[in-house]
């Protein structure tokens, strides 16, 4: 299910529980920051600074198991893809992308507890991680387990991407999602509306275009549907 974070591009991913939208954002992450995305449940999408594509690691093993975690989740393979980046925190338990793609595959097989606790512990970290904060609001927005679902969290840490990454048109979207749920729907249409219009400006894939529309066809009903009460 995420639209995860990153400013040049990089290892990490965005789509908390449909795995195809988590290996969309780790894959674009993985390109992005290879010699090459963060919904936000859906994954998350975005793409990794370059200090932190490979959490500061010069170790050529780990650089190779992170591309091989990374890859791993845009295959779809959740499991396998945590048993790579447990191995890349057993050599460097700091590694930040490390980090990050344990919480995303963790999402991607439902096992959200662990990856709420991960990624709160990165954010405490380093509060400014846009990908963190989507992957997060992705996650309190359409997680299942209504002990982790709740739209107002989603909303504040969603808002707080945007803040930090107004152009990424992932955490438009996952803001939009957050809103849905927190029953703010004229908010989420507007959000969803300014995804879109970044996302074209940006060249996005006519499959990411598609769901944004989708996305702001859902909206549009529903802001008619809640006037209509309302009058």
């Amino acid at each position: 299910m995420n639209s995860f974070r990153w400013p040049s591009q990089s290892f990490r991913s965005k789509s908390l529980f449909r795995l195809g939208h988590i290996a969309e954002w780790s894959l674009i992450c993985l390109l992005g920051f290879l010699p090459h995305r963060g919904e936000g449940a859906d994954a998350p999408e975005g793409n990794l600074p370059p200090e932190q594509k490979t959490g500061a690691s010069l170790n050529p093993q780990v650089i190779r198991l992170l591309q091989d975690g990374y890859q791993e989740i845009s295959a779809e393979n959740g499991v396998g893809a945590v048993e790579i980046f447990k191995q890349v925190l057993e050599i460097e338990p700091d590694n930040f992308s490390g980090q990050f793609g344990l919480a995303t595959a963790l999402i991607s097989i439902q096992q959200n507890e662990t990856a709420l606790d991960l990624l709160l512990k990165m954010h405490e970290k380093v509060p400014n991680d846009y990908y963190v904060l989507n992957n997060l609001a992705w996650l309190c927005a359409t997680a299942k387990d209504l002990k982790i679902r709740d739209g107002d969290k989603a909303v504040l840490y969603a808002r707080a991407a945007v803040v930090i990454a107004p152009m990424n048109h992932f955490v438009w979207n996952t803001l939009s999602e957050a809103y849905f749920v927190a029953g703010q729907y004229e908010r989420a249409l507007r959000a969803a509306q300014e995804a879109l219009k970044l996302a074209v400006a940006q060249n996005a894939p006519e499959d990411k275009l598609q769901d944004y529309q989708k996305r702001i066809d859902k909206c549009t009903v529903v802001v008619k549907a809640t006037s209509i009460l309302d009058a």
